[in-house]
């Protein structure tokens, strides 16, 4: 069995929504506030162009959550 760590505080992941997403949920309600964090800890400090699409694309997904 492989072990699931969360990406931004490196605790074990035991349920499987934390594990699919990758992070526990008290560190993925803080990421929620800052969706910009989720791009730092994943893929550490980006280009100014591609740190921009993926902001966009960041905002939609979250401009379309709070509609449903």
């Amino acid at each position: 069995m492989v072990d699931h760590y969360c990406k931004r505080c490196g605790r074990k992941l035991h349920d499987k929504v934390s594990i699919s997403r990758g992070y526990g949920s008290t560190c993925f309600e803080k990421i929620q506030s800052h969706p910009d964090l989720i791009y730092l800890l994943e893929f550490g400090s980006p280009e100014e162009s591609e740190y921009e699409k993926y902001h966009s694309l960041l905002q939609k997904q979250i401009e379309k959550r709070l509609a449903n």
